[in-house]
């Protein structure tokens, strides 16, 4: 499943508030901070899976299929080797912080 292909009605708000974020950053690896860690989604968790080894698992966002995360990536305490790894794969990189307050 792709970003395109997914029913923004459906998700649930954690799942749209990043689909609305990653809108505004098409061409960055989007790391997005859930509790004490990192996930990326769609194709930005198959392309950084591949580079850095890491097995894709699914995500329960609403919706019938599961969304294929890379889930809980590294904790935030471990950015610094992650990001030297990613930083020669990636022309960009940006991390975003999920609201507490997103809501249906």
């Amino acid at each position: 499943m792709t970003r395109s292909e997914v029913d923004r009605q459906k998700v649930s708000p954690m799942m749209r508030q990043y689909l609305e974020t990653k809108d505004n950053y098409e061409d960055v690896i989007l790391f997005y901070r859930i509790g004490d860690f990192y996930e990326m989604f769609f194709e930005d968790a198959i392309n950084v899976s591949h580079d850095l080894e890491l097995t894709l698992t699914g995500k329960n966002a609403g919706l019938d299929e599961k969304i294929p995360p890379l889930t809980d990536i590294f904790p935030i305490v471990c950015e610094s080797p992650f990001l030297t790894n990613i930083s020669f794969s990636f022309p960009a990189v940006s991390f975003c912080k999920s609201s507490r307050t997103a809501s249906l």
